[in-house]
């Protein structure tokens, strides 16, 4: 009676145990497959500067220039630099940036506008195709280049995400008659 009983017991168990359950390994890789079918990248969204930042500085010359440059954030357009790891994607966005420039000579206006990155596109002569990618990161003028007739600004844009720099020269005489240059690339 015990060994019918063994057995019976053996038999039991055998059958109980051989009824198509899945392993612990099986359903793991199932619950860790399903988890990433409905589980979404997560987004992290940066601005570059993260707020509106304006530079406003007046130059009077001895030359008789004067140069009002308003420097500010463009809020409404900015460079997406977006990249994927570990499952996040980090979506970063470079402000674009806008001159506003009022220049006179003697006490009379001669130059009143917007330099961006779509007033160098429009210059005849320069080949912009660096410039789609960059910020324009500063307005100065070029004080070792002033005389009595003229006036230089130099015009710097940043490639994002690197140091390279594309500097343009903008030069005014006194009737307010301008040209540009490109002054090429620089690296610091």
């Amino acid at each position: 009676m015990k060994n019918l009983l063994g057995l019976l017991l053996i038999l039991v168990t055998a059958f109980t145990s051989c009824e198509g359950r899945k392993t612990h390994d099986q359903s793991l890789a199932e619950s860790i497959e399903e988890f990433n079918k409905k589980n979404t990248l997560i987004e992290k969204v940066s601005y570059k500067p993260e707020m509106y930042t304006e530079v406003a500085t007046d130059t009077i010359l001895s030359n008789g220039f004067k140069v009002n440059v308003k420097y500010f954030s463009d809020m409404n357009n900015q460079i997406l630099d977006e990249v994927i790891q570990e499952g996040i994607i980090y979506k970063r966005n470079y402000r674009e940036f806008i001159a506003q420039i009022n220049i006179s000579k003697n006490g009379k206006e001669i130059f009143n506008g917007i330099i961006d990155k779509n007033f160098i596109k429009t210059q005849k002569d320069l080949t912009p195709d660096f410039i789609d990618f960059t910020i324009m990161s500063n307005v100065l003028i070029n004080f070792e280049s002033v005389d009595h007739k003229n006036l230089n600004l130099e015009i710097w844009f940043k490639k994002i995400k690197t140091d390279i720099h594309k500097i343009y020269t903008l030069k005014f005489d006194k009737t307010g008659m301008y040209k540009i240059e490109d002054n090429g690339e620089i690296e610091f």
